[in-house]
Order: C-alpha cells, then structure tokens, then sequence
C-alpha cells in the first residue's frame, strides 16, 4: 500500500509537468501504461485493509487482546444489512461513474475548449503553445 502511494506521488509528479509542457499526447506508451493503472487505487486500498486485519490477529493469539474484543458482536441479520448496504451504494456510484464518463467520452476533448467565447479565457491561456493549442486560439 505504502509503495503504490509513493508510486502514484511520482506518477501524478511526471504527468503534471508533461502536462504543463503540453506533452500529454506525444507519447502513446505512457498512455497506455496509464491506462493499465487504474486499478492499482484499489489494489492499494485491499492490501492496507488486509494488512491492518493480518496485523490484528496474532495479538489474539498470544493473549494480549482478548477474545471477546477482537469477536463481533454482530448478528447475521446486521451483516448482511450492512453488507447489502454497501455493495447497492457502490454499484450507484459505479452507475453514475461509468455514464459520466461515457458521456465526457462522447463529448471529445474540444468541446470544452471550443465553447468558450472570450479568447482570453484563463484555460485556454495558460495552456502551453502547441500544435493543438494554437488550433483552439491559444
């Protein structure tokens, strides 16, 4: 979990400053290899949570945390309430998520750009100068 925050810290690092650079599109490897780390987030989040549990059960064991604190005091029924709960509020917003961005999907990437009617638009002019930009007014 540590290793993939200190990875995605020097990953979001390099894409800022290609972004400032307006190298974003000169490179369609490191695009792709964005793309292949988008369930690394989730990955990160399962190993912490795995690691902290793992962590828990050998001061069971020795005696030092009693049992009875480390059991669940939960019925079955609060189980699977609560477990019902959470996977129907995930998958709203896995919803939600997946037509956001089949919608920006669709709506390209100039549009935003184009739509703006004053030319000094902050976006457009503290976007780097380069073949695309120059395109959009900048």
């Amino acid at each position: 979990m540590m290793g993939l925050g200190f990875f995605f810290i020097a990953f979001f690092g390099v894409w800022f400053y290609r972004a400032s650079r307006g190298w974003i599109e000169t490179n369609r490897q490191f695009l792709w290899f964005s793309v292949f780390t988008l369930p690394l987030p989730w990955i990160a989040i399962e190993s912490g949570w795995f690691i902290a549990e793992f962590g828990r059960q050998p001061w069971v064991v020795e005696g030092v945390l009693p049992t009875f604190y480390a059991a669940s005091g939960l019925t079955v029924l609060d189980l699977v309430l609560s477990l019902s709960f959470f996977v129907l509020l995930y998958t709203a917003l896995l919803i939600v998520m997946v037509f956001l961005m089949i919608r920006t999907v669709k709506a390209g990437p100039k549009d935003k750009f184009l739509a703006a009617d004053d030319e000094d638009d902050f976006v457009i002019a503290a976007l780097p100068k380069n073949p695309v930009t120059q395109e959009l007014g900048s």
